[in-house]
């Protein structure tokens, strides 16, 4: 199954409550995740030249 989310990838997060499931945007597409899957996912903000 393909989610849409690959390395380098930009996406967003929507919702981030301890124990609620990791919403997160990709493309136009919307993730749900469960909070342990989300534990695994490293983010880094993104750098805006300007």
């Amino acid at each position: 199954m393909e989610l849409g989310i690959r390395v380098g990838g930009e996406i967003r997060v929507i919702q981030r409550e301890v124990n609620q499931p990791l919403m997160l945007a990709a493309g136009d597409g919307r993730i749900a995740i469960n909070w342990d899957m989300g534990k695994q996912v490293w983010l880094a903000p993104q750098v805006t030249q300007g």
